[in-house]
Formats: structure tokens, sequence, C-alpha cells
């Protein structure tokens, strides 16, 4: 115990030793001896952690011993002296020391030197392959190497993580092999890919084409909504350079063809909200970076037929996906200083909104109302609501919604609302200017009708 308290002490410290480097080496060893500790995993864990905490504040202090801490690493992991939170820790320290070495070529070298055995281990298993938790566990490690390695590297050289991500892509194919049917594993390997993506942002342009490629071939294998939200972190680093958005919109088309051969019924919905929550969640994305040629195409009528079928759906981050897609949907063609070819989008938007607008408000004013599930009904600070699709809806065009919304309102069970109280609500709800009143509005409306629901179904 008294070791584990003195482990965890020094990296309380860590912030003061920046400022005295000559108590780095032996304050340093002295948590490296304690990674050796194996029979107290506690105070190895403890050491671990403060070794995270010394390297993320003083790691371009630290450079030359890189070799000295990956080999440390090596060797508790070998003796087993490192439960894997702990382990990742101390790798997660040795890339803040890698990122912060100043010359580019040291840099790139010392990422391939931590992802050298990771890969090599991953391409055991791709070929013979492994137990499913030792594989998650080597993707871990090198989820943490491209997560936490963050290079300055100048535009002329290529970026070694995207060298590292094409070098694995075709070692993730027979890892999949392996793994696919286990959902979290698969979530594993995405993991490993958004971070690489993120961390290498407009630089992971060549990995656009072989990684959607990758995750469009296995989402048609087995539909894991974690190939959707890899595709997705492709949309938010790529789609504001014009040259990549045909790749970004043939990806989005493929997998909007391939969700909805999953989700034919009702039934299917249910079976799977986590691919309802990440697709209508991609397709949102895809709206907010480049709505131009989804806008353009027949496949957007589909996508909002689905949105419509899910609105009904009891499952509150399923729920929040579609009705994000459904405000940015709306937002498209609502002009702001953001959005300068919103009269473009509102050409291709309005036949949408024509044929599918009705259904649409309808769906929100039965959830507002009690008849569907709202839980999202109005959350303002947190993306898609009922209400926020509504005063979009409302800032769009007035009288369209007017036209949708008198219908839906007057098809509200009168157990739940009275015919004066639904036209308060209409007539209060269209005089609205501002938005939080016109949401104040709606709450106040569904509070009502879920108070009256429950004392009519105790009956």
């Amino acid at each position: 115990m008294v070791r584990r308290t003195a482990n965890s002490l020094v990296g309380e410290y860590a912030k003061v030793l920046k400022a005295r480097p000559e108590l780095l080496r032996p304050l340093f060893d002295f948590l490296l001896a304690g990674l050796g500790e194996g029979a107290d995993g506690e105070a190895a864990s403890a050491a671990a952690g403060s070794l995270k905490a010394v390297m993320k504040r003083c790691g371009k202090l630290m450079g030359g011993a890189l070799a000295q801490l990956a080999a440390e690493l090596a060797r508790a992991r070998a003796a087993g002296a490192l439960r894997a939170g702990a382990e990742l820790d101390v790798l997660e320290g040795l890339c803040h020391v890698a990122s912060g070495l100043e010359d580019p070529a040291a840099a790139a070298g010392a990422l391939r030197a931590l992802a050298q055995p990771l890969g090599d281990k991953l391409a055991e298993y791709a070929s013979a392959g492994g137990e499913t938790k030792d594989i998650k566990m080597e993707l871990d490690r090198l989820t943490v190497v491209v997560r936490y390695t963050k290079l300055k590297i100048p535009s002329q050289m290529e970026h070694p993580t995207v060298e590292l991500i094409q070098a694995v892509i075709p070692i993730f194919d027979g890892i999949l092999n392996h793994i696919e049917s286990n959902a979290s594993a698969v979530e594993s390997l995405c993991r490993c890919y958004k971070h690489a993506v993120r961390s290498t942002r407009k630089r992971s342009a060549p990995l656009l084409r072989p990684l959607g490629t990758q995750l469009l071939a296995r989402f048609r294998r087995r539909p894991h909504a974690a190939y959707l939200y890899a595709a997705s972190i492709l949309v938010t680093e790529l789609a504001r350079t014009d040259e990549h958005i045909a790749d970004l919109f043939q990806l989005c088309e493929s997998f909007s063809i391939e969700t909805f051969q999953q989700l034919q019924t009702f039934d299917q919905y249910t079976a799977m909200p986590d691919l309802v929550e990440e697709y209508f969640f991609f397709i949102a994305r895809f709206l907010s970076y480049c709505p131009g040629p989804l806008l353009a195409s027949p496949v957007v009528d589909t996508i909002v037929q689905g949105g419509i079928v899910g609105l009904q759906l009891r499952h509150r981050e399923a729920q929040s996906g579609i009705l994000t897609f459904f405000e940015e949907l709306v937002s498209t063609g609502i002009e702001t200083p953001h959005n300068k070819q919103a009269a473009e989008y509102m050409a291709r938007l309005e036949p949408v909104l024509a044929a599918r607008g009705a259904a649409l408000v309808g769906g929100l004013v039965g959830a507002v109302a009690g008849a569907l599930p709202a839980y999202a009904l109005d959350d303002r600070d947190a993306g898609g609501s009922a209400a926020g699709v509504l005063w979009k809806l409302f800032h769009l065009s007035e009288p369209a919604l007017r036209t949708w919304l008198v219908p839906a309102v007057n098809q509200i069970s009168a157990s739940v609302a009275t015919v004066a109280e639904k036209e308060e609500f209409t007539t209060k709800l269209m005089n609205q200017a501002d938005r939080d009143r016109f949401c104040d509005v709606i709450y106040d409306f569904a509070r009502l009708c879920h108070q009256r629901s429950r004392k009519w179904h105790q009956r």
C-alpha cells in the first residue's frame, strides 16, 4: 500500500516536474521499478498512471529515453506485471513523448517503432485467428498509438499514420474474417480507424477509397453500426474539400441502399436500433457538411420515409439520430451566413417536403401528444428534438407548417386534449417568433397531453 501511494504521489507532481527537469531521472527510475512489482498489481497500475501523467506533461524533455521506456513496457507486458488499463496508460504516455519530438523524421520513426510489434501481432491473428479478447486488446493498443501520437509532419512528407493504416487495412480485412460476428470486436477495430482519420484530418485523404471500400463490403456481409460510424468520420474530415465529395456521396448512397435492405419492416427497426441510430447520424453529418449531392439524389426520399417510420421506435439514441437528421435536412433550405446555397437546396427540398411533410409533422405531433415515444421532445442544447424539427419547419415555411400542423393536431385524441386546447396550441405555436417560446409552447402542450394520457389509461 505504501508503494502504491508513493507511485500515485509522483503523478500528482507531474506539472511541477516540468519546471524541475533534474528530478525527472530519479523519479522516473522509481516509477519504472514500480512496473516490475508483479506481485502487487495495484502498485504497478499506480506507477503506470503516474508514468502517463509525467510523460504527458514532460514528454518534450524525455525523447532520448523513448527506446528505454518502450523496452520497459514490453518487459512488463511479457511478465504480466500490468493490468490492461495500466498498460494502455504507459503506452499513451509513450505516444506523448513521441509527439514531443521536434524532428519529423524522428517522430515518424518513433510512431513506427511503437506500432510495428502491434502490427506484426495483428498480422498473425489475421492469418491464424486467435482469442477474440486477445485480438481486441491488440486493436486497443494500436488505437492508443494512432490516437495519442500527434505528429507535426510537413506537407511534403507522407504522414506516417496514414502509411500505417494503409498497411493495416488488408490485415484488418483478415482479422474481420475471424471477428465479424462479434459486434464489440468490430467496434474496437473501427475505433482504430476513427482515431487514425481524426488524428490526420485532411491528410487522411489517401484512406478514403480503400477504407470506404472495406467498410462498405463488410457492412454488406454483416450490418454492424460501427462501420457506419467509421464512415461518418471520413465525411467529417474530408467533406470540406470539393475533390472528395463525389467519393463521399457514392459511399453515402451505397450505405443508404444497403441500410434500407436491412430496414424493410418496423420489426427490423426494432431489432437493430443501433443501426438506425448510426445510419441517421451518418446522414445528418453528410447533410451538415455537403448536402448538395444527397438533396439531388432520389435516395433522399427513401431516407425521409425511413426516418418517418423510425419516429415510432422506442429507443432513445435511435430517435435522437432520426430527429438530428430531420433538423439537418430542413436546415439546408434555411439561409444563414454559413449557408449561402439555401435557395438552391430549397428547390431540391421542396418536392420531398411536399410529398412527405404531412407525414413528418403527423409523426412529430404524435410524439408531442404522447401517441409516439418522444425521448427528445425538447432538447435545445443537445441536437435533434421534435420541437427542434418543428421550429426549423416554421422557420423554413410558416404557411407549409400550418398546412401540415392543423390536421395533425386535429387527429389528437379528445381524451388527451379538447378541441379548444388543440386550437389554442396551434394558434400560440404559429405566433411565436422566438425559438425558446416556440419550444415552451410545445413542451407545455406535451405535458398536458401526457398527464391526460396517464389518467385515461389508469381508468
